[in-house]
């Protein structure tokens, strides 16, 4: 009997052995695996640390561009309203300018008339002085003649008259 419990202590001891081994094997294992998995951890977080920054970085960027955005709106604002005043100065200058012209063709109308007019009379008085000049030549022919100044016949001496034309 006690050769069976050494024996059974043996295959004891020899199966506690195999059963130690095979546990320290895989508690190895494990502690390989764990190890493993603890390296991953520290390497996403590592990456979630970077990617929180970049994030952060284009938040800030982003918030950049949204006030860039809002200034280069403003600034179009007041260049469509500069636009519109300046369009509008435009215009009315456009119609100072059309009313000038009006006018000033109306005055060049005017000029026109008022060139023919005088040419007119340029030309009628030319013809009425042609006339008195004949009727002076006449006027110092007659004076040769005597002529009585007599109340009743109606005539008058005319030394110092001269008969103008009548215009038309």
């Amino acid at each position: 009997m006690e050769e069976e419990i050494d024996r059974k202590c043996k295959q004891l001891s020899a199966t506690q052995g195999a059963d130690f081994k095979s546990l320290q094997t895989q508690m190895q294992g494990k502690n390989k695996e764990l190890n493993d998995v603890k390296h991953s951890y520290s390497k996403q977080k590592k990456l979630l640390q970077d990617t929180s920054t970049e994030l952060q970085h284009a938040a800030r960027r982003a918030e950049q561009y949204e006030l860039e955005v809002k200034k280069l709106r403003a600034r179009i604002e007041e260049l469509k309203s500069d636009l519109a005043r300046v369009e509008d100065e435009v215009d009315a200058h456009s119609n100072t300018i059309r009313k000038q012209q009006r006018s000033n063709d109306e005055l060049q109308s005017q000029v026109e008339s008022l060139q023919v007019q005088l040419d007119h009379l340029q030309s009628r008085l030319k013809r009425a002085g042609n006339q008195t000049v004949l009727i002076k030549s006449r006027s110092a022919s007659l004076k040769s003649f005597e002529l009585p100044d007599s109340p009743e016949e109606g005539i008058s001496s005319g030394e110092d008259e001269c008969i103008e034309p009548a215009f038309d």
